[in-house]
């Protein structure tokens, strides 16, 4: 399998992960390929994974109307500014964690760092460097937002499973890991 066949089976995974998780919160979503007016001056957020053969950093800027549509069991009104600051680091790492099972399903293993929110930065000054970026559009509720996908493939014969693994011992998504 080419690098540039598993950079676009990740690129599937993130658009897969991205649509389940706004859908999960009882959101409309769409991608949009193009679109009408870039996206400046909203908060952003990025989260880091990897493992020895494969390093990812999910970077999201969403305008404060997004937020507040996707905030869990609330009406645009009711959210505060404080609670939707907090809320994009965690859309991130849900983000993150849903492309972590996707990947565990195809026979592979992330360790995933923490969630950063940053403001007053565009999504083009915190892309890391010596990445392949693929930077996707979607469309929550007529609120467009932006998104990117930063890989970097440690082993150039990295490649994921053509079969899917079904594995009872992982934790589900949302589920608390006890020990």
């Amino acid at each position: 399998m080419s690098q540039q066949s598993v950079i676009s089976e990740l690129h599937q995974m993130y658009l897969d992960a991205s649509t389940e998780l706004f859908r999960s919160l009882g959101c409309d979503i769409e991608l949009v390929l193009e679109p009408s007016y870039e996206i400046r001056d909203v908060p952003v957020a990025r989260i880091d994974a990897g493992s020895n053969d494969l390093e990812l950093m999910l970077s999201l800027a969403v305008p404060l109307p997004v937020l507040s549509l996707s905030y869990p069991g609330s009406h645009i009104l009711e959210v505060s500014d404080a609670l939707l600051e907090s809320w994009i680091p965690e859309l991130s790492n849900q983000l993150m964690g849903k492309l972590k099972n996707k990947l565990i399903l195809r026979g592979h293993e992330l360790h995933m760092g923490l969630p950063v929110s940053l403001f007053g930065r565009e999504m083009a000054e915190i892309l890391p460097e010596g990445y392949e970026h693929a930077t996707f559009y979607f469309r929550l509720d007529g609120e467009l937002f932006e998104t990117c996908i930063s890989i970097q493939l440690m082993d150039p014969n990295f490649a994921l499973s053509t079969e899917i693994m079904v594995d009872d011992s992982h934790v589900d998504d949302g589920e608390l890991e006890l020990f």
